[in-house]
């Protein structure tokens, strides 16, 4: 009675005890007053709830000395189902209306606790609503659930729900696990045709990639994996064009379908991901799921490395450098990692066996394919620097040949590059340049200096050296020289003293040049020409005629220098007189043919003809007319004659 509750929580007592207690208090024949009130009153307290819940702890396989006075010890319990509704009700009661812990209702407790956590549990790995399409859910390993199976004989509260759920989850596991071992080996299947179709995809390219290598004067070497990353810093590197294709394409639209064309890589693709989506859904931990992590990385790589061999340019990209050597880094990772043994099943280990070496196969390919195109894009930024340092180079001429060669190598390459379209541009022109000279040169196509300047000035722009580079700058230098002697011998200051022979000899050698001075060679001959009526050297004002481009002296032809900038044209006389004799000749000529050609003639009689038709028509619809109007007046000269005998008719009978 003087133990303290409050701090120790409730005594723990077996009911027979308490009542032994009680009988000996009550055979005491003295009066001892509030232990004897307390210990029968808390005696009752458990009396009642023994009587109350003994079937319920019958039930529940606990042993009970005492036996209530209404109880019936030889009676059988178990026939009904126990619920852990029951127990905990009863443990409430007695928390409740009991002052000691009854060692019956710890046991009771202890039962009622140890189905509380199995069936949390059992709730935990199978919750009775499907809680996969909520979200993620803690996954649990098939050994906690076959322990729990296990543990269940040792519950005695009824959990045939429970129990049910968990046999249901392990027989749902087991038959997922058995379907994906079908799953695996069509997957197996599905990557060796992968691995087939891709070789046949890609033997056309590959054959592609290695002539054009073949072509490619480099040094480089398969083993060269890191040239890109040591060209940060570097002028071609910068020059390295940026920018992506549009793409395009058309299988980069956002989604993480891998770019497969194959129909086995999209059966494949398929396969994979309803495999790794039923792994994701399943809430048990299974050895496949070991599998499905690394199909997933598989997947996951063999998307990024299909859709960098389908299009081989982005590897050019500055960009993609780093891309590309860390997908054959991880590639070859992945493909010597340690594989983890599954042996729950003995299929199992052959099966994950089979399934890695179909995969790593047709990974070793695509490294394979992976390696020429580092290969390759090694070969460019080689050629990058090449091309840059020959291009960009000012000590000295690009021999056109030299930039030919880069055109030509450049076809291997993707034209985005900045430093390829340079490339291209920089020939195209030069190439353009060359063959315009070439096609004047052997054309004996004269150019004239203003001319030939402008093109030797642009192929000083192209930098470039050639032979008819050369020729054409040859010509320049004698058209020069020429003009420097024509000068000394004092043309153009009227100095008509001038040696014929020299005259004749500028003039000769003038017409064997490329490059033409038509000026001075006008000069030239104005001083070995007559001009005007009288055939004199050009001498003083002169006048051109308009007509036949001679020149004449003003004094000649009577016409002053101020008198000539009155009008704008001038023909001089021989061009008049022929062109009176001309239009005088084309009447007299017109005349003839009218008279003595047949067609003439004939056009000249239906002329005729059809004037004198005209004439006879006019006269005939004039003798209509004229017939019409006697009738008219026949008919009124009648009318008015009527009018008057009636009118004489009418006086006569009046007078009378």
């Amino acid at each position: 009675l003087n133990y303290d509750s409050r701090r120790n929580g409730k005594l723990c007592l077996p009911l027979i005890r308490l009542h032994t207690i009680v009988q000996e208090v009550n055979q005491i024949p003295l009066n001892i007053g509030n232990p004897s009130t307390k210990m029968n009153r808390i005696f009752s307290q458990a009396d009642e709830w023994m009587k109350k819940y003994y079937p319920l702890l019958k039930r529940c396989g606990i042993e009970c000395i005492y036996v209530p006075s209404c109880a019936d010890p030889a009676s059988d319990y178990s026939s009904k189902a126990l619920k852990i509704s029951e127990l905990a009700s009863a443990i409430t009661d007695a928390d409740s209306n009991v002052s000691v812990d009854l060692e019956e209702v710890l046991k009771m407790k202890e039962i009622f606790e140890r189905a509380q956590i199995w069936m949390s549990q059992v709730n935990t790995i199978v919750s009775k609503k499907d809680s996969r399409k909520k979200g993620k859910q803690e996954k649990h390993s098939m050994k906690e659930i076959s322990d729990l199976i296990d543990e269940s004989q040792t519950i005695v509260v009824d959990i045939t729900d429970e129990l049910g759920r968990l046999q249901l989850e392990q027989s749902t596991t087991l038959s997922w696990r058995l379907q994906t071992q079908q799953n695996l080996r069509k997957i197996t299947t599905a990557f060796d045709n992968f691995r087939r179709e891709r070789n046949d995809v890609c033997s056309g390219a590959a054959e592609s990639i290695n002539s054009t290598s073949d072509a490619l004067p480099t040094t480089a070497t398969a083993g060269q994996t890191s040239i890109a990353s040591n060209m940060s810093g570097s002028m071609t590197t910068r020059n390295i064009n940026s920018r992506r294709r549009a793409l395009s394409n058309a299988g980069s639209s956002g989604s993480d379908t891998p770019a497969y064309t194959e129909k086995g890589g999209r059966y494949l693709f398929t396969l994979l991901s309803s495999f790794l989506k039923s792994v994701k859904a399943m809430n048990t931990i299974t050895p496949e799921e070991t599998v499905a992590n690394e199909l997933s990385e598989v997947m996951s790589w063999f998307t990024k490395a299909v859709k960098l061999i389908n299009s081989p340019s982005d590897v050019y990209d500055r960009r993609n450098f780093s891309k590309l050597d860390k997908l054959i880094e991880s590639g070859q990772k992945i493909v010597n990692a340690d594989s983890t043994m599954v042996e729950d099943i003995p299929e199992d280990k052959k099966l994950v066996d089979d399934l890695r070496q179909s995969w790593a196969a047709a990974a070793n390919d695509d490294i394979d394919r992976l390696l020429d195109l580092q290969n390759q894009r090694n070969k460019f930024v080689e050629w990058c620097e090449k091309a840059d340092a020959i291009v960009l180079s000012t000590d000295k001429k690009l021999p056109i040949d030299t930039l030919k060669e880069l055109l030509d190598q450049s076809a291997s390459f993707p034209s985005s590059s900045e430093i390829v379209l340079r490339v291209r541009k920089r020939a195209k022109d030069s190439i353009a340049w060359v063959t315009s000279i070439a096609q004047i040169i052997q054309t004996g196509q004269k150019i004239p200096l203003d001319e030939a300047k402008v093109m030797a000035d642009a192929g000083d722009k192209l930098n470039i050296t050639c032979p008819e580079y050369k020729t054409l700058r040859a010509a320049l230098r004698a058209t020069k020289g020429w003009l420097s002697r024509v000068k000394k011998c004092g043309v153009a200051n009227e100095q008509l003293q001038v040696a014929g022979n020299l005259v004749t000899e500028l003039i000769n050698e003038h017409k064997t040049f490329l490059v033409t001075a038509m000026d001075a060679f006008s000069e030239l001959k104005q001083v070995l020409c007559g001009y005007c009526i009288c055939r004199k050297p050009y001498e003083g004002f002169m006048i051109g005629c308009d007509g036949c481009d001679e020149w004449y002296h003003g004094s000649c032809v009577g016409i002053s220098q101020e008198q000539a900038q009155k009008f704008d044209k001038y023909v001089c006389v021989r061009c008049s007189t022929l062109r009176v004799y001309k239009d005088n000749a084309a009447i007299v000529a017109g005349i003839l043919r009218k008279w003595t050609s047949a067609k003439w003639l004939a056009k000249a009689r239906s002329g005729d003809s059809q004037r004198y038709g005209r004439k006879v028509r006019s006269a005939e619809r004039d003798i209509v007319k004229a017939k019409a109007d006697l009738e008219k007046y026949e008919r009124e000269l009648n009318t008015l004659l009527g009018v008057a005998s009636n009118a004489l008719r009418e006086t006569a009978n009046f007078n009378a």
